[in-house]
């Protein structure tokens, strides 16, 4: 706060991978991808309501205008932007919002693993022309939440996530 002059929103505690946390009955992940999803699994946890109130500073930090669209994004691999993505749309969802969740990472995707779900279609496919929203985007468990897995991993990940392609979907996907 002092460095940037900008107030922080929200502290998130660290969710380790495969080391439970914060243990969840009866979830067992082969990879400990699914215990991650803690405020759908654990709602009443610590970390759930580290999200919550980072969901709702959020909210307030907009006051009078409505966000229709977050980005999380790092400098480093391996830094919980997946995790952090999927937890906010959770909890989004939770509140009563229609929440799309898009798996933009072209390089080393975890939110279709996050989900159990396929990832065989989706982002890439659509930017490429060989897919359509519609017909990509999949439910998940939780009431309001929606995914759209990443799709085929393509060799040139950041140009087809800056191509006029991709902003024109984005567009798309801020009218539904």
């Amino acid at each position: 706060e002092r460095l940037l002059e900008l107030p922080v929103l929200g502290v998130i505690p660290h969710i380790r991978g495969n080391r439970r946390v914060f243990p969840i009955p009866g979830e067992r992940g082969e990879d400990g991808s699914k215990m991650r999803l803690i405020t759908h699994l654990t709602a009443k946890s610590a970390v759930a309501e580290a999200y919550r109130t980072l969901r709702t500073n959020l909210q307030f930090a907009r006051a009078g205008n409505s966000c229709r669209t977050l980005v999380f994004t790092s400098p480093f691999p391996g830094e919980g932007k997946s995790i952090t993505s999927a937890n906010m749309a959770i909890t989004l969802a939770q509140m009563g919002s229609k929440t799309l969740l898009v798996g933009s990472d072209l390089r080393k995707p975890i939110l279709h693993k996050l989900f159990q779900t396929d990832r065989s279609t989706g982002l890439s496919e659509i930017l490429i022309g060989k897919g359509s929203l519609q017909n990509c985007i999949l439910p998940t468990e939780i009431e309001n939440l929606y995914l759209l897995p990443p799709g085929t991993l393509p060799p040139n990940p950041a140009e087809l996530l800056g191509s006029m392609e991709m902003e024109g979907l984005i567009g798309e996907m801020k009218k539904s």
